[in-house]
């Protein structure tokens, strides 16, 4: 199963490896990508989303490509989750709430440890973690 916890963690490994990186969409269109293509390379994995998915859950860079149609987070993670390509997340809502978050800072331009902790303190002051809500007496 999928963690909030979990996932952060797992997101912090990959901005570790590069804070500052600024995802720039490759092609003519400008669009954030979950997988790019590189003349020469091939399919790599393209923004922050794209690493996760593929590193983390082992989505084929095909498939990820083939989530390429303008689809936010919001959409393309439940039809993962459906289709069997990545567990059930502990706290859907929050998760995918946060990975949208995520995914609007870095396509604005955010270097992608600024955009982590922003997307961070967002799901904070939308969503608090479930513990931390106050439950009437």
């Amino acid at each position: 199963m999928i963690t909030f916890d979990g996932t952060v963690q797992q997101l912090q490994e990959i901005v570790d490896e590069q804070p500052g990186y600024i995802y720039r969409p490759v092609g003519d269109d400008r669009m954030c990508r979950y997988a790019d293509t590189l003349p020469g390379v091939g399919l790599v994995p393209g923004c922050l989303l794209g690493h996760w998915l593929h590193r983390f859950h082992r989505i084929p860079l095909e498939h990820l490509a083939a989530q390429d149609l303008g689809y936010n987070i919001e959409r393309v993670l439940p039809n993962m989750i459906h289709a069997g390509w990545v567990d059930e997340c502990d706290d859907r809502i929050r998760l995918v709430r946060f990975l949208g978050f995520l995914q609007e800072l870095q396509d604005a331009g955010t270097p992608w440890g600024q955009a982590l902790r922003e997307a961070l303190i967002r799901i904070d002051e939308a969503m608090p973690p479930s513990e931390l809500v106050a439950v009437p007496a």
